[in-house]
């Protein structure tokens, strides 16, 4: 009987605080929002960066434009954290698109935005006019290209850009999956987090007791969580910087964490095109490219790697040979070095370096590949994140560009510079390249726009 008083009285005592609970949530007598459900429910936020300067009419926010030739970005409190301000371009124009008028969208990131060369040589802006001359029609293009996005800010911008009734909508990104570091946009939470949020969001003593507790903790996490938070509500982009982290606490990405940064970038990539199809407006995907010439910024060994002294020797090796003009026997040293340490980024760079100077063009493509897979800066695409994008591109059957051909099958130096101002971002000519790559399969959709409203109003 003794057991059976107790169990009662614990039942009773467990209602008693059901009730409390529900009391105090039906009052909404609750604690200030825990910043990880800021984050929980900011996770696909829709982007904006429109106000209405007069009835009809949109620009840029001010505090959004950047229309400098470089980044603008702080740094966090954490090490290798660094927040981007957002650089669109200004942008002014009418909501309702004027008659006539074929209206082009650009979305993406730093390469769409024409980081480096400026807002008319960026190629979404070239697009426009060689349509003008093509077409003899006037043409509006609109970048809401931005440094630093990835495809999941991509697809929160989207619903903004299809609101603008654009006959076009031409997506560049893939470069950026992985900026953001294990807190980026393939980081997510952790289980542990998400039962957290799940009793934040559900239970109004658990908000309660976990805001009393987080109170008593006001260190330097928390000051870091603060930062996170307002940062995201400033609209700034997180990023991380493996550089500034200092070199005996740099850890290389997890092939875990790679693997779910391509998982993400397809599931945006198809939410995108959803989105895009239910609008009825045309997408043209743009594989994005990156500069394989361009050296790894950080390699690293796997765990428990014990044949330094041996690794050491056999670049040395290949180096002085290199310098005697010994090609082949360069290859061989590097070949051993790549042996020992396959994960180094650097030895496989050296490689297809050394098989470029013998005249082995695929196999140095395909070796620059491996090393931008294995670089620990993770600010370009790589080949399971190409491997994605076409997937989705096949599967969809949605118009798409390939850009390798065209800035990729010369591995010459002078087409690197002629090409690249650095790892990914085009010059001048590479922007207009692009869009001479782009005239063809945009001119093929535009029409499209235009014979399904004719369709649709029965004329």
């Amino acid at each position: 009987m003794g057991w059976g008083r107790g169990l009662l009285a614990l039942g009773v005592a467990l209602l008693a605080v059901a009730a409390l609970d529900i009391a105090l949530r039906a009052a909404r007598v609750l604690p200030p929002d825990d910043p990880l459900l800021f984050f929980a429910r900011t996770h696909s936020l829709r982007v904006d960066p429109f106000i209405e300067t007069s009835p009809g009419r949109l620009a840029i926010r001010a505090d959004w434009v950047n229309d400098g030739a470089s980044l603008r970005g702080r740094r966090g409190l954490r090490a290798g954290r660094q927040f981007l301000l957002p650089g669109f371009r200004p942008i002014e124009l009418a909501r309702a698109k004027p008659p006539g008028m074929v209206r082009i969208v650009g979305l993406g990131d730093s390469t769409a935005y024409g980081l480096f060369v400026g807002a008319d040589a960026a190629f979404i802006s070239v697009l426009g006019k060689r349509i003008t001359v093509s077409t003899g029609k006037p043409v509006e293009v609109v970048n809401l290209a931005c440094a630093g996005f990835a495809s999941d800010r991509v697809l929160a911008l989207l619903p903004t850009a299809l609101s603008l009734d654009p006959d076009l909508v031409v997506v560049y990104v893939g470069h950026n999956e992985m900026l953001g570091g294990s807190d980026g946009p393939a980081g997510g939470l952790t289980q542990a987090l998400r039962a957290r949020a799940w009793l934040l969001e559900g239970s109004a003593l658990f908000a309660w007791l976990d805001h009393a507790w987080v109170a008593t903790l006001r260190g330097a996490e928390t000051d870091r969580v603060r930062e996170e938070v307002a940062a995201l509500e400033a609209g700034e982009i997180p990023t991380f910087v493996p550089e500034a982290v200092p070199e005996s606490r740099r850890v290389a990405p997890s092939s875990e964490f790679r693997a779910q940064a391509a998982a993400r970038y397809r599931d945006n990539l198809e939410a995108i095109v959803a989105a895009g199809r239910a609008a009825g407006v045309p997408l043209l995907l743009v594989l994005p490219v990156a500069n394989l010439l361009w050296p790894p910024g950080i390699s690293f060994h796997s765990p428990g790697f014990a044949g330094e002294r041996e690794f050491a020797a056999a670049l040395r090796a290949a180096a002085a040979l290199r310098e005697s003009g010994k090609r082949e026997e360069e290859l061989a040293a590097l070949d051993r070095a790549v042996a020992l340490s396959p994960e180094y980024a650097q030895a496989h760079s050296l490689r297809a370096d050394a098989l470029r100077a013998l005249g082995r063009g695929d196999e140095a493509r395909a070796e620059y590949a491996t090393a931008i897979d294995r670089d620990g800066v993770t600010h370009r695409i790589t080949s399971p994140l190409e491997a994605e994008f076409l997937a989705v591109a096949r599967a969809e059957g949605v118009p798409w560009v390939d850009l390798r051909p065209l800035l990729q099958s010369d591995l010459s130096d002078d087409a690197a510079k002629r090409h690249f101002v650095d790892h990914v971002h085009p010059t001048a000519e590479g922007h207009a390249e692009i869009a001479a790559a782009l005239r063809e399969p945009a001119l093929a959709l535009l029409p499209s726009r235009a014979e399904s409203a004719r369709g649709a109003d029965g004329r």
